[in-house]
């Protein structure tokens, strides 16, 4: 057993603080107290505000009502206007401040394409976001899309965490993804997803636009292609199905398998494979061609269901009969 040791004579951490007597312990406390009061004397805490103290004043009405002509101006396209409102915005307290987000005279003027008062606005210190970027691109106007690249506008940077760079917006139209090349697009920029500019060309875009985004240095590797090659409704998505197969993709991958943060976010949706893709869409000559090139139709997708399975959920008869004969000993429904 252990002997006792006699309080006193036992060293602990409260001795070290409080001393070993109780004198000694008040005198220290008294002493601590006094700190803390000299301390608290340095705060004020009757709510009052110190003459000295500035408070940056919050934009008065006017302010707002000049924000407001901007707007109104800029979708005119009244270019003076928009100078003289912008200049009267800009004087102190906060002009600065402003002239960053005058309302939403930027996005305003890029809708009605008005790309001298863009250039004005821009030029004056309006920030570019995102939904400035989606609506030039969706109106294909490469002369603001240029204005907003001259301006510090980051061509490969994600719309938001699922949209990837603005490059794939305009896929279906040749001319301007070949101007999103020319000003350094990345076919493989992808967004938080693996999801990229060349993923929805796979997609939506013609065969030509396809090769030449690979020909920019488009990757099998990137954006789960063969997935968006079966997805493809077109005339010619058999044509393109064997042109993504001709690169050599995991036929047998899960989608976003090699993608730990995608395959994260997205399993709970029961993530298959491009088989069970096809199949559950129903699509029996896409389901073929991926057999003939070896996709295995055992694989069970997250949520444990094969190809068979999400076919017969889906009412896909014929595919189901198609992946039935290739049981041995199985009969055909």
């Amino acid at each position: 057993m252990y002997a006792r040791i006699p309080c006193k004579a036992r060293p602990s951490i409260l001795h070290t603080v409080f001393h070993e007597t109780a004198d000694e312990t008040v005198e220290t406390m008294d002493t601590a107290r006094g700190d803390m009061d000299s301390m608290l004397s340095l705060f004020d805490f009757s709510g009052k505000l110190a003459a000295d103290l500035h408070i940056t004043p919050q934009p008065a009405q006017q302010r707002w009502d000049i924000i407001r002509v901007i707007e109104d101006s800029s979708a005119r396209g009244d270019l003076p206007a928009v100078e003289k409102a912008f200049a009267e915005l800009q004087t102190p307290p906060g002009g600065d401040l402003l002239a960053h987000a005058p309302g939403s005279a930027l996005l305003i003027a890029i809708q009605n394409q008005y790309p001298p008062i863009v250039e004005h606005l821009l030029e004056h210190g309006a920030q570019i976001g995102e939904n400035h970027i989606k609506i030039a691109t969706l109106k294909r106007n490469t002369v603001i899309l240029d204005l907003l690249l001259a301006y510090g506008w980051d061509v490969n940077k994600q719309l938001e965490w699922a949209s990837p760079p603005p490059m794939a917006l305009a896929v279906e139209n040749s001319s301007l993804t070949a101007w999103f090349l020319s000003q350094g697009a990345n076919p493989d920029a992808r967004c938080l997803l693996d999801y990229t500019p060349l993923s929805a060309a796979v997609q939506y875009a013609s065969f030509p636009v396809i090769r030449s985004m690979f020909a920019h240095g488009g990757s099998i590797h990137a954006g789960q292609l063969l997935h968006y090659a079966v997805r493809r409704d077109s005339q010619d998505s058999l044509e393109v199905l064997s042109y993504i197969l001709s690169k050599g993709p995991a036929i047998n991958d899960i989608m976003y398998q090699r993608d730990l943060v995608s395959h994260g976010q997205q399993m709970m949706f029961g993530l298959g494979t491009a088989l069970h893709e096809a199949a559950e869409r129903g699509k029996l000559e896409v389901v073929q061609v991926l057999v003939e090139h070896g996709a295995n139709p055992s694989i069970k997708d997250t949520l444990g269901h094969t190809s068979m399975d999400r076919a017969e959920r889906a009412g896909r008869h014929s595919v189901v009969v198609y992946l039935n004969s290739l049981t041995p000993g199985s009969s055909t429904l």
